[in-house]
């Protein structure tokens, strides 16, 4: 609603009424009185009267919501308002049927200053002041324009008013002439490139390009393309949370976002459920003018994510691990002397066997963590005997301390539409041997870290945990654990062995370096399950410590070089 000049028997003041805009039955406006000169006036004791469009209500009650408590005086906040000063009705009969009746009763201050001292004001600006926000119920048709403008005839405006720099009251009666608001001309240039930015399984977050208008609207709605568009006119008041902002009548398009804007995030959203949305441009004022321009809006649908838990474990693995700084070498991900081009596959390398894992998890080499030391698969169980549950599998990154990192570079590693609940956990990796969690442990959104490197071999699961073959894990050093290395893809799953047993590690080590003829020649710059402490090299013979030393160690030394380590995970 546009605001009517008040211009009589040196009245010099405006009504404003703005902020039309609907809530399920209810239509709220707000009521602004703002003087226009420097002699300014305040107001004292007044009476309104308002008509509006009956043929949209049935049973209409006009009720007070708010007043301006929120407001400030240009002292601080404000110590009086013109909340409880005010009465109201619609009158239902005779000359005043179907009218808003409005009327303020204030204290009287002692002058200027003592008002200003004390009355809330918007923005702090000394000559407006928000008189209220009220609400008519009983609203049917919740698209339609309302239709409340200043009486045109039958009734008046009584003001009382205290002039600056004087304690007398002036007292004003007038017959206002309506004038309904008038609608901007609406923008030439749409919003457009709506783009989803990010996603969750609460969230999804937006961006644009901004059109010509004064701002711009973005509409989300659940389940179905958004059809009935905003009315002219109207405001649609916004909120990132879904479903508590307005909505276009009752189709469930709420709006999310409403200004100058080119982001946003939604938030509130449930999981696995898709959402379409509606932005386009405005031109005009909030409540009152605003022209939304209907042609092609900018439209895009997208799904949240599913529902996730987490595992927050620490684990080190025996071939890379550094005893003098503690942390597991990064050379496959930033180099070393052998070469320095990052080797770590964009996609996870464990689709194949024995792992025959069918994720698609696949990161961008360039955006690899800096300090990844390769690709783990983690997989989750709700029986320490039984196969992971279904979701209950994912690839990661493990980082040179021993964190296990989600592929978005930032969480934990994540299992999609898994319920929170108590999971053994098991971590697999290309060249050494499994490691369960002994006991289940509690997962959800967020999870305890569960840290097999730091509380002796119990942390994993094993009948026998002082045998050298049975042990479930390896002492990187004095209290520190570790899962075993040197399983490099010999014939028997799950195995690190030496000799004997036909095609052992050693043999395929042999083999991958061509043979004896070739076994003092590395293979550098490889990415290979051969390569044991993941230094980018596999060595046979020769060049000291190498991988084919380090498998001997591995097994206990040639006394044990035919004794297999295995694993006593049921069902690896």
């Amino acid at each position: 609603m546009s605001f009517i000049s008040l211009r009589s028997f040196a009245v010099n003041a405006d009504v404003l009424v703005r902020n039309q805009r609907f809530g399920h039955d209810t239509l709220f406006f707000d009521l602004y009185l703002q003087a226009t000169d420097t002699n300014s006036l305040y107001l004292s004791n007044s009476d309104f009267i308002l008509n509006f469009s009956e043929a949209n209500f049935t049973n209409p009650q006009l009720n007070y919501l708010s007043g301006s408590t929120e407001l400030y005086n240009a002292y601080g906040n404000a110590t009086n308002s013109y909340d409880s000063n005010f009465g109201t009705r619609i009158d239902s009969d005779g000359l005043n049927a179907y009218k808003l009746m409005i009327f303020v009763q204030l204290p009287v201050y002692s002058n200027q200053t003592d008002f200003l001292t004390k009355i809330a004001r918007i923005d702090q600006q000394e000559l407006t002041h928000k008189l209220g926000t009220f609400y008519i119920t009983g609203a049917t048709t919740l698209n339609a324009n309302p239709q409340i403008s200043w009486v045109t005839s039958g009734g008046g405006l009584l003001l009382k008013v205290n002039h600056r720099d004087s304690v007398t009251l002036a007292k004003s009666a007038a017959v206002i002439n309506a004038v309904n608001p008038a609608i901007e001309t609406e923008p030439a240039q749409q919003a457009s490139s709506l783009a989803i930015t990010a996603t969750s399984s609460t969230s999804l977050s937006l961006s644009w390009t901004a059109g010509s208008g004064s701002g711009r609207i973005l509409f989300i709605k659940e389940g179905s393309a958004i059809s009935t568009l905003p009315v002219d006119g109207l405001t649609y008041t916004p909120n990132t949370e879904y479903a508590i902002g307005d909505q276009i009548g009752t189709t469930g398009a709420y709006s999310v976002f409403k200004g100058t804007g080119t982001s946003v995030t939604v938030t509130g959203l449930t999981a696995n459920t898709t959402y379409h949305f509606a932005l386009m441009e405005y031109e005009g004022d909030n409540g009152w003018s605003e022209n939304y321009l209907q042609t092609n809006p900018d439209t895009l649908s997208e799904t949240t994510d599913g529902l996730f838990i987490t595992a927050n474990v620490k684990v080190f693995l025996q071939g890379p691990y550094n005893t003098s700084t503690g942390l597991m070498n990064t050379a496959l991900r930033m180099g070393n002397s052998f070469g320095t081009t990052n080797l770590l596959p964009s996609a996870q390398p464990y689709s194949g066997t024995p792992w025959s894992y069918t994720g698609t998890e696949n990161v961008d080499t360039a955006n690899h963590p800096s300090n990844a030391v390769d690709w783990v698969l983690v997989e989750l169980r709700s029986t320490y005997n039984g196969s992971a549950v279904s979701g209950g599998r994912a690839a990661g990154f493990l980082l040179s301390d021993g964190s296990i990192m989600d592929t978005n570079g930032v969480d934990q590693i994540r299992f999609w539409n898994v319920n929170p609940g108590y999971y053994y956990v098991v971590i697999k990796h290309r060249n050494h041997l499994p490691v369960m969690s002994r006991d289940s442990i509690s997962l959800g959104t967020t999870s305890s870290l569960y840290d097999f490197t730091n509380g002796g071999q119990g942390r994993a699961y094993g009948t026998d945990t002082t045998t050298f073959r049975l042990k479930p894990m390896s002492v990187m050093t004095t209290g520190i654990y570790g899962m075993r290395g040197g399983d490099g893809g010999g014939s028997v799953t799950y195995q690190v062995r030496y000799n004997g047993g036909g095609l052992n590690d050693r043999v395929a080590m042999l083999n991958f370096s061509g043979g004896a003829g070739l076994s003092s020649t590395p293979k550098n710059n490889i990415y290979s399950r051969l390569d044991l402490n993941l230094d980018r090299q596999s060595r046979y013979n020769g060049g000291g410590l190498n991988d084919r030393t380090r498998l001997l160690g591995y097994v206990g030394g040639a006394a044990n070089s035919s004794t297999p380590l295995t694993i006593q995970i049921p069902n690896p």
